[in-house]
C-alpha cells in the first residue's frame, strides 16, 4: 500500500510510525495494492471541512473521504488539536489516540459505519482487532 502522509498542523507527528502501521493493516485486510492519503490538520481546518462536506458546525476528530477507484482507497483527515485534547481526557498518549482515529477513518473508507447500534458493535469489534494488530 502506498501511504501519502501530510502534516499541516503545528503539532509534530511521526510519519514513519503511522505509515508502517497502515501498511500492516492493509496487508492484514488483503488490500496491499491500494493508495491512501492521510492528512493531519488543526481544528479550524477540520471545522471548515466538516461544515463543507458533512454539513456540521465545529471541529471533529477524524473525517474520511472514500474514493471510487480501483487504486485509491481514499483520504483520512485527522485533527491533531482534537486528538491531543482527547488523549489528555482519556489519559493516553497522543500517538495512541491518533492511531485509533486512523483505524476508525480507515474502516470508514472500507464501508464500516456506526449509524445503528448493530453497526457500531461491528465497527467497534474491528477497531479493537486492528488496534491490537498495530499495537
Amino acid at each position: 500500500m502506498q501511504v501519502i502522509i501530510t502534516n499541516k498542523s503545528r503539532i509534530r507527528i511521526s510519519r514513519p510510525y503511522f505509515e508502517k502501521r497502515i501498511k500492516k493493516m492493509a496487508r492484514h485486510l488483503k488490500l496491499p495494492h491500494l493508495a491512501l492519503g492521510l492528512t493531519f490538520i488543526d481544528d479550524p481546518a477540520i471545522a471548515r471541512l466538516n461544515l463543507k462536506f458533512m454539513k456540521k458546525k465545529g471541529a471533529t476528530d477524524v473525517l474520511s473521504f472514500p474514493l471510487d477507484s480501483k487504486e485509491l482507497l481514499g483520504d483520512i483527515v485527522v485533527s491533531l488539536d482534537t486528538a491531543k485534547k482527547q488523549a489528555k481526557t482519556f489519559c493516553i498518549s497522543l500517538k495512541e489516540r491518533v492511531m485509533f482515529l486512523v483505524v476508525h477513518g480507515f474502516l470508514h473508507l472500507l464501508g464500516y459505519d456506526h449509524q445503528t447500534e448493530r453497526d457500531w458493535k461491528i465497527m467497534s469489534k474491528k477497531e479493537r482487532e486492528l488496534m491490537k494488530l498495530v499495537g
